[in-house]
């Protein structure tokens, strides 16, 4: 048997994860490094060797993810953050899962945590403590339209 460890350092609580098509697996929780590599509360793993340090950075500064969604080539996340891409975020954001660069979506909740991002068909669902979410009154839920990420009403 081989060991499998990708090595989190930190709090080392991993609260959601996903499968990508490339043999590797994303975690995401509060840590801050895994296996000598800095990568805040968000990190790819090859699922056959462990190996933790690929090239997705996602620059997360904040406190957490708490959830994450993979659409093919976007990562939707979500937790209690301030940067996410290289851009100023508030708590749920969407990066190229080609290099971990934002993407433009900016839904700006009025909350201190989104808990789940779920995708569904043609749709993304968001929950979350919030109020308010991309200039709109919603209370704890919202969905998001996939082909250009507007509020649906």
């Amino acid at each position: 048997a081989t060991s499998w460890n990708p090595g989190l350092l930190g709090v080392a609580q991993v609260s959601s994860m996903t499968m990508s098509s490339t043999n590797t697996i994303l975690l995401a929780g509060n840590f801050t490094t895994s296996t000598g590599c800095t990568r805040n509360y968000l990190q790819e793993v090859d699922t056959a060797t462990g190996t933790s340090c690929t090239s997705f950075n996602a620059n997360i500064s904040g406190t957490l993810i708490n959830t994450i969604s993979l659409d093919s080539s976007t990562l939707f996340l979500g937790g209690n953050f301030a940067l996410s891409g290289g851009q100023s975020r508030t708590n749920l954001s969407s990066v190229a899962y080609s290099n971990g660069l934002d993407i433009g979506w900016n839904p700006s909740p009025n909350s201190t945590t989104i808990f789940k991002i779920q995708k569904a068909g043609n749709s993304i669902y968001v929950s979350g403590n919030f109020t308010s979410i991309a200039g709109q009154g919603r209370g704890g839920i919202s969905i998001f339209k996939l082909s250009d990420m507007s509020l649906l009403p």
